[in-house]
């Protein structure tokens, strides 16, 4: 069974996400020097993969796994432990975007202090 076809369209679908993803890389990337921009860039990153990794899992797993003559059930509970991991890393990702954008820099504790 070809699975190229399927795999490309899910990419296609969630382009918009892929292209927003790809362009704040780049732009953490130039930044990088900066500790709240390596954060964004690692979160990026991970939801990037995460993406690209679920949907070829999502697709070809599966598929895999019934040629196994694992039962629907079984299957089912396969997807759903992927399932779990995949929304615990994704979990992860907003953490670090949201240390990244609410976390002070040393100076504005400092500042904060003597105010």
């Amino acid at each position: 069974m070809d699975l190229i076809a399927p795999v490309f369209l899910q990419l296609a679908i969630t382009s918009p996400l892929l292209l927003l993803w790809l362009v704040g890389i780049v732009l953490a990337v130039l930044r990088f020097r900066e500790p709240r921009f390596r954060l964004v860039l690692i979160a990026l990153l991970l939801f990037l993969v995460l993406n690209v990794a679920g949907t070829i899992i999502n697709l070809v797993l599966p598929i895999n796994l019934q040629r196994r003559f694992m039962s629907a059930v079984e299957i089912g509970g396969v997807l759903s432990a992927v399932g779990i991991v995949r929304v615990l890393l994704e979990g992860v990702g907003w953490v670090l975007l949201l240390l990244a954008l609410f976390k002070r820099a040393p100076e504005e504790r400092v500042l904060s202090r003597q105010a």
